[in-house]
């Protein structure tokens, strides 16, 4: 029987490498086998099969192991023994699928919510384009309806009213594509 330190770094070693390897397979496995539009039920039995079948491996694996060692399987491995290693194995597995899986779910609900914020903006950007556009001919409208009205009175006085309403004019286009303009640039433009 085999009861020194190597041996057990060795058992601790082979144990740990195989439990990363079985992680290795069991996300090959989420990655091809998970789809987002899964219902509960599916995606929970997913992950219960695949943590069983990981435990089981481990489990398998540990006891060939130890018999290759020369340890005396009879005495160590016995029914109880051989069912409390299946059952933490099976329980590490199904801990780290319900990581796994958790933190998919969360990636997937944090891009849902940044594809609808994007979506909102954008439609608010659009918004915001669409009043602009609405507003815009009004505004000409009436200012050119008022320097019409003052032609026929007096032409001289409407010279500063015809370069204020280019001043504006230049300042709307020139920030056009921004959806928000400090009110001091605004209020300079405008007097």
């Amino acid at each position: 029987m085999l009861e020194t330190i190597p041996a057990t770094v060795l058992v601790s070693l082979y144990r740990d490498g195989m439990g990363f390897l079985i992680t290795i397979g069991m996300r090959e496995i989420y990655r091809r086998f998970y789809n987002a539009k899964m219902t509960k039920a599916v995606l929970v039995a997913l992950v219960g099969g695949v943590s069983l079948l990981s435990g089981l491996i481990l489990t398998l694996f540990s006891l060939a192991f130890h018999e290759f060692l020369d340890f005396d399987a009879e005495q160590t491995f016995t029914p109880p023994v051989i069912f409390g290693i299946f059952y933490f194995r099976t329980g590490l597995c199904l801990g780290w699928s319900l990581l796994y899986v958790g933190i998919k779910l969360l990636m997937e609900r944090l891009d849902r919510e940044r594809a609808l914020a994007v979506a909102i903006a954008a439609e608010k950007e659009t918004e915001i384009q669409m009043l602009r556009a609405q507003m815009n001919p009004h505004f000409l409208f009436n200012a050119l309806t008022t320097i019409q009205a003052g032609l026929t009175r007096s032409p001289e006085t409407l010279r500063p009213v015809v370069q204020a309403l280019s001043d504006f004019l230049s300042f709307s286009l020139s920030h056009r594509d921004k959806s928000f303009v400090p009110i001091e640039e605004e209020y300079s433009a405008l007097t």
